[in-house]
This record gives structure tokens, sequence and C-alpha cells, in this order.
């Protein structure tokens, strides 16, 4: 097991990013990093890949999917914290 990281691509305010994790992946925390936010997990890289979507959403925004499926992961700050985004994995 290796700990890897993902950088997150964001459009709108609201977004859902896909990431090709390896199964068995752990989701450890979501961070900024040089004002971009990364996603680290702990992954097995032998191990067959799975489509990971994460949502984000601003403070503020609709929440549009479902939140029973929705496992909140981080909130974080970007741009000298005017822009307060929360993540998801849905």
């Amino acid at each position: 097991m290796k700990i890897y990281k993902y950088p997150l691509s964001l459009g709108q305010q609201y977004n859902i990013c896909t990431l090709k994790l390896p199964a068995g992946y752990k989701i450890l925390t979501i961070q900024a990093q040089h004002d971009i936010p990364v996603l680290w997990a702990l992954v097995d890289e032998t191990q067959r890949k799975l489509s990971v979507q994460i949502a984000v959403i601003g403070t503020g925004y609709d929440f549009t999917f479902n939140e029973e499926n929705a496992n909140y992961i981080s909130t974080v700050q970007l741009n000298d914290g005017n822009l307060i985004l929360h993540f998801f994995e849905i």
C-alpha cells in the first residue's frame, strides 16, 4: 500500500470529479496544495481501477445530489479563504 495524491479539477461552484482509484482505496483527506484541491488516498496500485466520483459544492449552493449516498470527506479553503468548498464521495 502507498499514499498517492490526486489533484482535483474544478469548474463551477458545483462539480463532480471522476477519479480512477485502485479497488480497496481509502480516502484520507482533501486539502489545498498550492491553491489546488488535492485528494490523498491509501491505495494498492496493483488492484483494478474503479471510477470514483467526488462532488464539490460551494458554501451557499444547492446540495443537488442524494444525501444518503454522499460521504463527507473534507472542507477546503482556497483563494485566501474567499472560496470555501465541501467535498463528498458519491
